[in-house]
């Protein structure tokens, strides 16, 4: 069978090659196998415009280090000039550096091309993509693999793929994961200490402010472990640090199946696992349509839940925090449920200032 493939002019076809050098480039950012590296040695010998291609497309994506880090077992110096008096893996970066230089004279992969194929393979070097929502947000976003993240209020997360695993640092809020199939890359949710991961499911994950995590599981089945030594990257900076957890014993992995929720601590011991209902489950996951659901919960549970979408203050009398509340309210939007707790419970709404509020019985 011919590998030729026909092409109506040259520009689409020198299109085609960038597309292919992108694709090689991904693999070898993402830990390309031996066999990978043969084929891509036969693609480079294959026409003598692919190693330049390759050489142009690292360089555009600041990814010539992948190259150079591979020079010892990858033979693309063959395809440079090399620079004399610079041994080993500097003289590759050198003869690399000099030969981009050339190559990047007179255009080449536009940066619409670049942006996409970006997004499609999950290109980006070491550095993993950030998502984040405020106070009040949801966003939905699309993974390269069709994966999709649905982000709650005040949410951040950090997504990183490898060849062997699909990376998600959820380091603040809760996020609902409807996870592609790939056996071969499993999908794991990073939560402080815990691990959750998935081959091809849909589950959703809250970080506690009292620490630890509960996971609920819409489709399939997720196991949850312990990962003290779980490498996390802060807000503040680009290098790695270890999150504090504290001497405990924790328990082995735990399997949960839709349907199923459990509240796991920060020492990976479960706390509460129980089989929900479809319609509780809704209920506990109706803020990815923007609302939240209450079915009898009190008034001090449903504030609790409230104060997550609004930057508002509340507070309440110790009389009042028993009253149980039924009802859909839109997240950020707090009025109609005092509204509704002054005209059916007789609680008296005291508006302190803009932010603070101050409920009791009239």
């Amino acid at each position: 069978m011919s590998n030729v493939v026909p092409f109506s002019n040259r520009r689409q076809a020198l299109e085609h090659k960038q597309q292919q050098a992108c694709v090689w480039l991904v693999k070898l950012d993402a830990g390309a196998s031996e066999e990978e590296l043969r084929d891509l040695s036969a693609w480079l010998g294959e026409d003598p415009e692919h190693p330049r291609i390759l050489l142009e497309v690292a360089g555009m994506w600041d990814q010539v280090s992948v190259l150079a880090e591979l020079s010892e077992i990858f033979p693309l110096g063959q395809y440079v000039k090399a620079r004399p008096g610079k041994p080993g893996r500097r003289k590759l970066v050198a003869a690399l550096a000099a030969t981009l230089s050339v190559a990047m004279i007179g255009g080449g992969l536009a940066g619409k091309n670049l942006d996409s194929w970006r997004t499609l393979f999950g290109a980006g070097g070491n550095k993993p993509r950030r998502y984040e929502t405020r106070v009040g947000e949801q966003s939905t976003v699309v993974l390269a693999d069709s994966s999709e993240i649905i982000l709650n209020t005040n949410t951040l997360v950090e997504v990183l793929y490898r060849e062997a695993e699909r990376r998600v640092s959820l380091l603040r809020g809760e996020a609902h994961f409807s996870v592609a199939k790939d056996s071969l890359r499993p999908f794991r949710v990073y939560a402080g200490a815990n691990v959750v991961e998935a081959t091809g499911t849909a589950f959703a994950v809250q970080r506690m402010q009292e620490g630890g995590m509960e996971v609920t599981v819409t489709e399939g089945a997720v196991n949850v472990s312990h990962n003290p030594g779980a490498d996390v990257v802060e807000p503040a900076s680009e290098t790695p640090t270890r999150e504090p957890v504290a001497a405990a014993q924790p328990m082995g992995p735990l399997s949960l199946s839709a349907g199923e929720s459990a509240r796991v601590s920060e020492q990976n011991v479960a706390t509460e696992k129980r089989r929900m209902q479809p319609m509780e489950i809704e209920g506990r996951l109706a803020w990815r349509h923007g609302m939240l659901l209450f079915q009898g919960d009190t008034l001090e549970q449903a504030i609790k839940e409230v104060s997550r979408y609004t930057s508002i203050h509340i507070e309440m009398d110790d009389a009042v925090k028993d009253i149980q509340v039924v009802g859909y309210f839109r997240t950020g939007d707090i009025d109609p449920l005092l509204r509704t707790m002054e005209e059916t419970f007789q609680v008296n709404v005291q508006r302190i200032d803009d932010d603070h509020i101050y409920l009791s019985y009239k």
